[in-house]
């Protein structure tokens, strides 16, 4: 008998909650699964979007590794509770990452996304945990600790790499996805001194290049401004505009094959900034404040390196 799990709904049914185990356990992970695993299991459930198309179903997650590492029981209440937020569901599918691939995962951050890719690419794919040095201030030894484990034990095929983001990690053509979620904008941060340290916006685009194997992916998320507005704006604004990733994506030597509007904030497309300008999405100013987290447009770009 097919059990479907309507996302929203409350406890899972015993039986729903032992396939699910069952699915789990037959995962990469070698570890014993804590007590705990079926409430983190009901949890995401009831954390997730409103509704999923198509119903989440034991059969579907014995088949889509992003939906089976989401529901993964070694997750964290405070992970699995940021998941709609981010629509990652969505979001990964989007990526088309699938088992043994190699990921560069730029601007990793505490590793949110670097656990889920973990699980999904399995003990014969690699994720790579990139960070500039800048980042150290909070993506400290603690941190990187509490998510990969003592000597990265927990998540074993991930390796941290320090870098900046026009020096990457990793030999010509070796990587099938680089993802940059949320960091685009980052390329125009400026320092106390007023100087720009993670990345040469010249170079950079074609480091990503460099890396990416014939017909590997790059996939950009970002909050979006106006078009209107410029790059280096965003070193205030926190947000970028999509053609201007798209440019440096192209003038890298890559082809934009797809776009998503999963992430966009559409509002009335009379409405107006303080310019007189139409805007008819919605950019906030302050994008950094919590509360804005969700109330800003952001774009979801795939672009690929041609064979």
């Amino acid at each position: 008998m097919k059990i479907v799990l309507f996302v929203g709904a409350g406890l899972l049914s015993i039986t729903a909650m032992a396939g699910l185990l069952g699915i789990s356990s037959r995962l990469d992970k070698n570890s014993a699964y804590k007590l705990n695993a079926s409430m983190q299991i009901s949890e995401y459930i009831s954390a997730a979007q409103d509704k999923s198309d198509p119903p989440l179903s034991v059969d579907l997650i014995e088949t889509d590794r992003v939906l089976a590492a989401m529901v993964h029981p070694d997750r964290t209440s405070a992970d699995v509770s940021d998941d709609g937020l981010r629509k990652v569901l969505d979001v990964l599918r989007f990526t088309g990452i699938g088992a043994g691939n190699t990921v560069l995962e730029m601007e990793a951050g505490s590793g949110y996304y670097t656990e889920l890719l973990s699980f999904i690419v399995g003990k014969q794919g690699t994720v790579i945990m990139q960070n500039p040095p800048e980042f150290g201030d909070f993506v400290t030894p603690d941190v990187l600790a509490a998510r990969l484990g003592e000597e990265g034990g927990r998540l074993s095929n991930v390796r941290v790499s320090t870098t900046s983001f026009d020096a990457l990690d990793a030999p010509d053509a070796s990587v099938d996805l680089v993802t940059w979620f949320l960091g685009p904008h980052e390329l125009w941060m400026t320092n106390a001194a007023g100087e720009m340290t993670l990345g040469d916006p010249e170079k950079t685009y074609g480091e990503i290049f460099r890396v990416l194997k014939p017909g590997g992916r790059f996939v950009a998320l970002d909050k979006s401004s106006p078009d209107y507005t410029f790059e280096h704006e965003s070193s205030v604004s926190h947000k970028i505009s999509p053609k201007h990733v798209i440019a440096r994506a192209e003038a890298a030597g890559f082809t934009l094959t797809k776009t998503s509007d999963i992430l966009s904030i559409k509002i009335d497309p009379d409405s107006q900034d303080s310019f007189g300008k139409k805007l008819g999405k919605k950019y906030d100013l302050n994008v950094v404040d919590p509360s804005k987290r969700v109330s800003t447009d952001r774009f979801l770009h795939m672009y690929t390196k041609p064979e």
